[in-house]
């Protein structure tokens, strides 16, 4: 198997530079606010749960979500949300299409199904394609796990409307 590649400070950097010295636009945002941080989060199953949290809403509505699961049920741990289940987590507040996701990838986690660590040093293409069969685990949530836990430096969140936004301004 191949070296998965990750992405660090100096990559970023070094992309930065590229990047601005071909587009003048990204040039002048480099000069007014530097490069930009390397935003890594913890690869694992807490860091899923709070993606699939973040889906469609705000950061601090997502953060809002994670402390009471936290202050209900002690930790974002696999067997806690499995058993909390589809209704226990309703009951918290959790929509129902992020319950029902997060607790089949409880019950993944906890029966051996989904191992994300093995996943992680699978190559991109069979990491994404590991997270996506997942039912409710969709093409954004998958690249943004990649992206920002894994690090895999070429990624792009392709339905990220923020980014998109972002993009064409």
């Amino acid at each position: 198997m191949t070296a998965v590649r990750r992405l660090d400070r100096a990559q970023l950097a070094r992309a930065t530079r590229t990047l601005a010295r071909r587009d003048g636009d990204l040039a002048e945002v480099v000069r007014r606010h530097g490069p930009p941080p390397l935003w890594a989060r913890r690869p694992g199953f807490e860091t899923l749960v709070r993606i699939v949290l973040e889906q469609q809403v705000s950061l601090a509505s997502a953060a809002a979500m994670i402390a009471r699961l936290r202050t209900h049920l002690g930790a974002l741990r696999p067997a806690l949300l499995a058993e909390a289940d589809e209704a226990g987590l309703r009951a918290l507040g959790v929509t129902r299409q992020k319950a029902r996701t997060l607790t089949r990838l409880s019950r993944r986690v906890v029966g051996g199904q989904l191992d994300l660590a093995r996943l992680a040093r699978r190559p991109e293409v069979e990491t994404r394609d590991g997270l996506l069969a997942l039912h409710g685990i969709g093409p954004w949530t998958a690249d943004v796990y990649l992206l920002m836990a894994l690090r895999r430096p070429d990624v792009w969140p392709r339905g990220d409307v923020a980014l998109l936004t972002a993009y064409q301004h």
